[in-house]
């Protein structure tokens, strides 16, 4: 999917959600990073963005927000469906958008 045919909004939190759970140079080993459902600051229903079950640090992005990405078929539930994963077409669309310079978001004409 090209990049700059997802939403703005939705376009920042797949950044994110791609740089913590794939990184710029695929140097993170995946331990189960996944979306899990939580709470926002403001209270409304979201999905913390976890990257294993161990850590307690996370972001927490708006259901909202995210409902295009699952849309698009850039996150879909995970096998237990506890969570979200990246999909295949998410994983390509992040690997398209480094090929081509990858600086968000100064490339998100890309």
């Amino acid at each position: 999917m090209p990049w700059h045919l997802i939403p703005p909004r939705p376009r920042t939190a797949f950044w994110t959600i791609c740089l913590w759970c794939i990184a710029k140079n695929n140097s993170h080993t995946d331990r189960g990073s996944m979306l899990i459902p939580g709470v926002t600051p403001r209270g409304t229903p979201g999905w913390a963005l976890v990257r294993d079950a161990a850590r307690t640090d996370h972001v927490t992005i708006a259901d909202r927000t995210i409902e295009p990405l699952i849309r698009l078929g850039l996150l879909e539930l995970s096998p237990d469906a506890e969570g979200l994963l990246l999909t295949p077409r998410g994983q390509e669309t992040w690997h398209a958008f480094l090929a081509k310079g990858g600086e968000y978001p100064e490339d998100t004409n890309l």
